[in-house]
């Protein structure tokens, strides 16, 4: 299934969060996620695709989602596939036993509000400023998400997060290991 969504950098949580409850979208969430970011770190195809595996904690569930960027900073670029899991522990495991390597051990802080089958995801990663990712199921939702808050469609940007890190605020976290609002080595 291709991911659906665009980011909008730099934005100011607490207006967007008043613009959306005015809409009358709900808040269903604001909980620290943990990702372990899992890669095949000695093949190239790999690297070149931008594939991973990822291990998400939420606080209420244990996620497992495969994804490969089929094209590079486009709305509906990545390829993803999730699935929700029961034993966070042994999927590590299985990871390994596959081959897999931990990357990263990142954390962030998510505030997501939907509106019919829009979700707005305000964004709190370490060492950025705040940012708003909008998804849904079409690229005509997206756009609408993003015209019903007033923001500017020009400003979209479809980058994943590691491209946003070093390419936009030019901080490296290739080597990164731990990527958490404590620790950043």
């Amino acid at each position: 299934m291709r991911e659906i969504e665009a980011h909008f950098l730099e934005v100011d949580p607490e207006a967007v969060g008043q613009k959306l409850s005015a809409l009358g979208a709900k808040k269903v969430q604001d909980e620290i996620i943990i990702d372990r970011i899992y890669e095949h770190l000695s093949d190239s195809d790999w690297h070149k695709h931008k594939k991973r595996v990822r291990l998400r904690q939420d606080g209420k569930k244990s996620q497992i989602t495969f994804k490969e960027l089929k094209d590079f900073n486009v709305l509906g670029g990545t390829e993803e596939l999730e699935t929700e899991i029961s034993d966070l522990k042994a999927m590590e495991q299985i990871l390994l036993y596959l081959g897999l390597s931990l990357k990263r051990r990142a954390e962030k802080r998510r505030v997501r509000y939907i509106l019919n089958t829009i979700k707005f995801d305000l964004e709190f990663w370490p060492k950025l400023k705040p940012l708003l990712e909008i998804e849904s199921d079409s690229e005509d939702k997206v756009r609408e998400g993003a015209k019903l808050l007033g923001l500017n469609w020009e400003n979209a940007n479809f980058m994943d997060m590691k491209d946003i890190y070093e390419k936009i605020y030019n901080i490296p976290i290739e080597n990164i290991k731990i990527l958490t609002f404590d620790k950043f080595e």
